[in-house]
């Protein structure tokens, strides 16, 4: 794979999402199922996927052409703030370990 080369977390194939660092079959297919039941997601959104192995590298690599410059208000009105119902409901498991 071309390192030069952004991969756009909103429109990646699996494949592509798989030749990425950290991320293998099963995240990938978390991310796909995410967009398709929320149209986009955020670099907050893929910080959260259960098993992301996320370094440096990884987030340089990432653009987000649906979600990219767009305000990170949240459902509640709250900046960054998002409803983790929703996130259980795509990963079946909720979310505590961010590092």
């Amino acid at each position: 794979m071309d390192r030069t080369k952004l991969i756009d977390v909103d429109t990646a194939s699996e494949y592509e999402l798989r030749m990425l660092p950290g991320i293998g079959p099963k995240v990938a297919q978390s991310i796909i199922t995410y967009r398709e039941l929320h149209g986009r997601i955020t670099r907050y959104d893929l910080a959260t996927i259960p098993h992301l192995r996320s370094s440096p590298l990884l987030w340089s690599l990432l653009t987000f052409s649906k979600s990219e410059g767009e305000s990170m208000i949240g459902i509640d009105g709250q900046e960054g703030a998002y409803k983790e119902m929703e996130k259980d409901q795509v990963f079946g498991e909720p979310v505590t370990n961010f590092g």
